[in-house]
């Protein structure tokens, strides 16, 4: 399937405990994390940003960039991937989260085309599944919803309930750096630090 028929859904939203600070503005070579995922994801139908309070956002994206606040609280990124979904225009939307800064857009374009139009489509790392890189259909709004109503916070459960495909990354040519997350200030500063040295 052509990214331009996908939405990308980028999850912003999140208490980022661990980090201390929101992690969508933290800076690698003088881009934040979200500035990063924008581009990464500028070939795709639209842009949805996942946020869970409107305001921390607002005035600080492009136009057409289109924020979907959370409703329900404390079910983390199940609340996010059902709003974008809820929001979208197109049949299925790539989801994606802020703090996987070392992602490109040649690696969801890949994802795009190895996408059959039917139900999600799952990266996995060294075998295990990565619910916050992958393609979700609309399909799974049922699902999603029931999760809300049952408070149920793990995302990877809808690919138990809906047809999914698997790819795993080292197929098309990634290591699994490419979707490490960062949670802590640890991570974040050898990162840094590895990037802007030259050594990533």
């Amino acid at each position: 399937m052509k990214r331009e028929n996908i939405t990308a859904g980028i999850l912003a939203g999140g208490k980022s405990s661990r980090m201390g600070q929101n992690k969508a503005y933290l800076k690698l070579q003088d881009k934040s994390f979200l500035e990063i995922m924008l581009e990464a994801t500028r070939g795709f139908a639209s842009q949805i940003v996942s946020v869970d309070d409107a305001g921390k956002y607002r005035g600080n994206l492009p136009e057409h960039v289109v924020l979907a606040e959370d409703e329900q609280q404390g079910i983390g990124p199940v609340e996010g991937i059902f709003q974008i979904l809820s929001r979208m225009t197109t049949k299925a939307a790539l989801i994606t989260a802020t703090d996987m800064p070392l992602v490109t857009a040649e690696l969801f374009e890949k994802m795009a085309e190895q996408y059959s139009g039917e139900g999600c489509l799952v990266l996995t790392c060294e075998g295990r599944p990565q619910p916050l890189c992958a393609i979700y259909s609309k399909s799974c709004l049922p699902v999603l919803e029931q999760f809300r109503v049952e408070g149920i916070r793990k995302p990877r459960l809808v690919f138990e309930e809906i047809p999914s495909e698997y790819l795993a990354i080292e197929q098309i040519g990634y290591d699994g750096c490419a979707v490490c997350n960062v949670n802590t200030p640890g991570e974040y500063y050898a990162l840094r630090e590895k990037t802007e040295s030259g050594n990533e």
